[in-house]
């Protein structure tokens, strides 16, 4: 369990590498996954000093250019599913950073981007509650990959990779099941609120932590995309 715990401080850590190991505390305690098993900052700028700041490896500063699906021109002919899927996206983006007051989303990388349209046939781009679980998976996909590469561990994510365990969930989602809601772990299970929020985490542009769970959660009714 402590390297579980271990793995996701890290994760927690490199999407906030300029915070004080007070502040990837706090991080860490609003985390669905650590909540109360996080360590104490102390243990965690441990962690930082002698094994996350040793093992990383920055990608180039190419790594954070922006694409523009509006002028994006790729070779051969024009893709209009590639364009059609970013312009979607980036306006279910905004109206989440809105949500939360959030600074800083100025569009997709490349790498978000390129996952965005490997994943699009698995949804309904016209239901905006599936384009907001494909912006979920997005974020997750491309930061997970970069995450990977820069710690040195670049491998494939193969079928036995949680994402991959969570996007079949998805497909084989039965919204109108009676599914127990103990340790649920996939946030489109209980609507469009908490679903929003777990995007505006995945984002990592959080200006501070937010309650990953409210009183108010309830399945939703089935999205009808069939």
């Amino acid at each position: 369990m402590t390297q579980i715990i271990k793995g996701r401080v890290q994760q927690i850590w490199h999407r906030n590498r300029g915070c004080s190991d007070l502040e990837i505390h706090e991080k860490c305690q609003a985390d669905p996954i650590i909540g109360s098993s996080c360590p104490s900052p102390e243990t965690i700028g441990i962690w930082i000093k002698k094994e996350f700041e040793p093992n990383y490896r920055p990608s180039g500063s190419e790594e954070d250019d922006l694409v523009d699906p509006w002028s994006e021109q790729p070779d051969g002919p024009f893709d209009h599913e590639r364009f059609k899927t970013l312009t979607v996206l980036a306006h279910v983006a905004d109206q989440v950073m809105d949500r939360y007051a959030i600074k800083g989303f100025e569009g997709f990388t490349k790498r978000q981007a390129d996952w965005a349209c490997k994943l699009q046939s698995f949804f309904n781009l016209s239901n905006p509650f599936e384009a907001l679980v494909l912006l979920f998976f997005t974020f997750q996909f491309s930061q997970n990959e970069r995450f990977d590469l820069e710690m040195g561990k670049a491998k494939p994510i193969d079928r036995s990779h949680p994402l991959s365990q969570a996007l079949m969930a998805w497909v084989w989602w039965d919204p109108s099941s009676e599914t127990s809601r103990v340790d649920r772990l996939y946030p489109w299970e209980y609507g469009e609120e908490r679903t929003s929020r777990m995007v505006a985490i995945a984002s990592g542009l959080l200006p501070e932590p937010i309650d990953i769970t409210s009183a108010g959660d309830i399945p939703p009714s089935p999205p009808g995309t069939q």
